[in-house]
């Protein structure tokens, strides 16, 4: 077993490093202060040279495979006697328009260079978009590397690495780049601390308990010493950061990789906390071993193949500059156990702590030119953007996470709640609303307070003596029943357990079943201030949520009708190509038998069966609880969005002990169905803003039509000029306007014009039937004149309104209304009970 490693001399990170170790690690014996660059160098030297040998390659290429000796061949020479080039002269790890990237072993070897170790040799090839993939991760990998580099040698020894990471892409199919890069986390202490923290990794390095133990006392000590301890990035310090990394790129210098055992890579780093809880926490057990790599001075751990030669690495692009929560990962122990650190987590602050800054490279200038006009296209249909230009919604810093729905946001969301309570009565849905707050009590039932309680808002019940002064303004016969001072609960995350609650409040019957809740009360989850993002992730939003409880020989055809509900809503909002994702009993840690979830599957495939729709299976994806549905829809630019979910519960019924009298007069269990077809509405409105580019349908826009009053500066018969004339003739205009403005709104019809309408009978169905709607229609109200109408129309588009309806002398006297359309069919000129009519029918066939 390996030895400590101590600091010799009180010189923090990394100067000096006191290095013992048993003689079958590395063959080292007795204690000996030793540089890092000397650390490395045995290693190197023991370890490294294990896989230097004159054995065999084994080539493989799609169905070809054949061996050849090492050191005789580079992968040029390789390549070109496979035939898998044309042009061998322009391949290059990572120049042209196509690369090509030859893994010996899972590590990136040079083109050019004989083979000297044995292993497997394959070649990526980037015209293949699976390996392009992997192209672009080996080459984030060794982004982040050359990143961290220069973060530790910009900052010294005020920065602890945390760890570096490669960013998927948000949809690959569409796009191997946006969402994609590399990012590097890192604390950046106050150096007026950084005295008391030498002094705290001095005397847990002389006494640790354990590798967990010891990591867990550092950083906990760390973080106890002040909340101000840390510093975070501006914009001057981050182009440091990114000036030193193109000095790395430009010098080409060269990553040294060597794989060690577990326990040597964390007492290596064992002056960095955070980077020992980064290894610890991804190995499954002590005794595995880690990649380590070394540039300039700088030692950190990868866990793939990286470039390493940094001139490869120079297409980039700084992407930003944020901060992150730490959060103490689950550790492995000296025995190979995991320790999890649930408990901990709560000693650490609830702020973030952490400098993340990330970007993105490319293998060539072209993808670097694709890539921003894609993050151009995507960029002007931000829903954030959107938001803001629509005055759709908006956010504070007062109330972080929690959007505020402005007069035509608002519009939007009661549209979108308007047809999804018209699906619920379709679908025998009863909405119901529950309480925002439940005692710790209710938590501890449904398992959501020891799984979850990190993620909610905790609620103390306030003093007996605030009690008393406020029970004063809230007594009578509703004041309820108060529990003792200091009683925790919790803002709700979902509604599952109060629907429970629900079931559970009366003897329930086979002939109740199946009892469909829905619920559309606002959620709250505490997402850290850093990840917080628009509309996507927020602390605050409402989900359309559903609960079904039913017996087991009626889960499929359930099921069934909730795809059916998803098919329905997801036509009319225009998601045509959205597919099913069928997540089935994980490997361990399920609750039921076998027998039960079989069946249950098998009825939730013959329920995708009998959609019609295509459908994957995700094997093991399951929650421990039951299997799952999930709904991937693709906007308009063919991103893919996981949206609606469908899954069955077979452990809330147990949690809380829920019954039905079955028909044999037996009490059984039901099953609980969730249900939730667009998910998030926040993060749906957010989806929708970007799928529409902000022009909305007619349906669904909170700018259905602006009323245009066009005044005069003349009498219509005369063109006389006359002042008085005028003016009375533009308050005539104004007057026919509002009353334009007024019916469309869903007022009643008005009388002065019934003269210019094709009959009575006609007129009264009009005025029954727009009782029923009422239309997102604003008026000029300043007016304008016929010079100034090109303005109002130009300004009308922006805004992005559906139809301008144009109302002047013209249109007056003729009883009739200009209509032009923006987005939406031509109408033209039409009378008022007409155009109300066109209007109805759109809203009905969700135009």
């Amino acid at each position: 077993m390996l030895s400590n490693l101590l600091i010799s001399n009180k010189k923090l990170f990394h100067n000096h490093l006191k290095f013992s170790v048993v003689s079958r690690s590395l063959g080292i014996l007795k204690e000996s202060p030793l540089s890092k660059d000397k650390i490395w160098e045995l290693a190197k030297k023991t370890l490294g040279d294990q896989k230097n040998d004159s054995g065999n390659i084994t080539v493989t290429s799609g169905k070809q495979k054949f061996d050849i000796k090492s050191n005789t061949l580079t992968p040029m020479q390789i390549y070109e006697q496979l035939n898998l080039g044309k042009d061998p002269s322009e391949l290059s790890n990572s120049k042209g328009e196509n690369i090509i990237v030859p893994l010996i072993s899972n590590t990136v070897c040079d083109m050019n260079t004989p083979l000297k170790t044995s292993g497997e040799l394959r070649f990526l090839n980037s015209t293949e978009k699976s390996e392009k993939l992997l192209i672009n991760d080996i080459l984030w990998r060794s982004s982040g590397v050359v990143l961290s580099a220069s973060i530790e040698k910009l900052f010294g020894e005020y920065a602890f690495l945390f760890d570096s990471k490669v960013l998927s892409p948000r949809d690959p199919e569409t796009s191997e780049y946006i969402g994609g890069g590399f990012s590097s986390d890192f604390a950046l202490f106050d150096k007026s601390y950084l005295k008391e923290i030498e002094n705290i990794l001095i005397r847990e390095n002389s006494n640790k308990p354990s590798i967990s133990g010891n990591i867990i006392n550092k950083i906990k000590s760390i973080y106890e010493l002040s909340p101000k301890i840390f510093e975070f990035l501006n914009k001057e310090k981050a182009k440091k950061v990114w000036d030193e990394y193109t000095k790395i790129v430009l010098r080409n210098e060269y990553i040294d990789v060597i794989e060690v055992p577990a326990q040597l890579a964390i007492e290596i780093m064992q002056s960095n906390p955070f980077a020992q809880s980064a290894i610890a926490s991804k190995l499954s057990n002590i005794n595995n071993m880690v990649l380590l790599y070394k540039l300039q001075d700088h030692i950190g751990t990868i866990n793939g193949p990286i470039f390493q030669q940094t001139n490869h690495l120079a297409n980039k692009i700084e992407l930003e500059i944020s901060s992150s929560h730490f959060v103490l990962p689950d550790l492995v122990q000296e025995n190979g156990s995991i320790k999890p650190n649930s408990d901990e987590k709560i000693a650490f602050s609830k702020e973030p702590s952490l400098n993340r800054v990330t970007g993105i490279t490319f293998y060539n200038k072209n993808e670097m030119k694709n890539y921003n006009e894609q993050v151009e296209i995507a960029s002007k249909n931000d829903h954030r953007i959107i938001g803001k230009e629509q005055s759709l919604y908006m956010m504070h810093k007062y109330s972080p996470g929690s959007p505020f729905f402005l007069k035509y946001g608002t519009r939007i969301i009661n549209r979108i709640l308007e047809l999804l309570r018209d699906k619920y009565k379709e679908h025998g849905f009863d909405e119901v609303i529950t309480p925002q707050i439940y005692y710790k009590a209710l938590w501890e039932t449904s398992g959501h307070w020891e799984n979850y309680k990190d993620d909610m808002f905790a609620i103390i019940e306030a003093s007996e003596i605030d009690k008393k002064e406020s029970s004063q303004d809230y007594h009578g016969c509703c004041s309820g029943i108060h529990t003792s001072a200091g009683e925790k609960g919790g803002l709700k995350p979902m509604n599952c357990p109060g629907h429970c609650l629900i079931f559970a409040s009366n003897v329930r019957s086979y002939r109740d079943l199946p009892l469909r809740l829905a619920d559309l009360s606002p959620l709250h989850r505490n997402e850290p201030v850093g990840t917080l993002s628009g509309l996507t992730r927020v602390r605050r939003f409402h989900q359309d949520d559903g609960h079904i409880f039913c017996s087991k020989d009626s889960i499929q055809e359930e099921i069934y009708k909730q795809l059916l509900m998803i098919d329905q809503v997801y036509k009319i909002f225009g998601f045509k190509d959205y597919q099913f994702t069928l997540s089935t009993r994980p490997e361990l840690g399920f609750i039921g038998s076998i027998e039960q979830w079989d069946s249950a599957e098998s009825m939730l495939k013959s329920a995708l069966d009998k959609s019609n729709r295509h459908w994957s299976e995700k094997h093991g994806d399951g929650a421990f609880y039951g299997p799952k549905i999930d709904v991937y829809v693709k906007d308009s630019f063919g991103r893919k969005h996981q949206t609606a979910t469908v899954q069955l519960d077979f452990q809330l019924p147990k949690r809380f002990n829920l019954k039905f009298i079955n028909k044999e007069g037996k009490k059984e269990e039901p099953v609980i169905i969730h249900r939730a077809v667009l998910g998030s509405i926040e993060r749906m409105l957010a989806i929708l803003s970007e799928h529409y580019s902000g022009k909305w349908p007619f349906w669904v826009s909170p700018r259905q039509a602006l009323v245009v009053p066009v005044l005069s500066s003349t009498t219509s018969n005369s063109d006389s000029t006359n002042p008085q004339e005028v003016e009375s003739l533009n308050n005539r205009i104004i007057e026919y306007a509002n009353m334009i403005h007024s019916s469309l709104q869903g007022g009643n019809f008005h009388k002065n014009i019934t003269s210019n309408i094709e009959n009575d009978h006609f007129e009264k169905y009009i005025n029954k039937r727009i009782k029923a709607y009422k239309f997102h229609v604003d008026i000029e109200t300043a007016g304008s004149v016929s010079q100034k109408l090109g303005r109002v129309v130009k300004a009308a588009r922006l805004n992005r309104y559906n139809y301008l309806i144009v109302v002047g002398a013209n249109e007056m006297n003729s009883g009739l209304v200009n209509v032009r359309a923006f987005n939406g069919k031509e109408i033209g000129s039409i009378s008022l009970p007409k155009l109300q009519e066109t209007f109805m029918d759109m809203m009905d066939n969700y135009d």
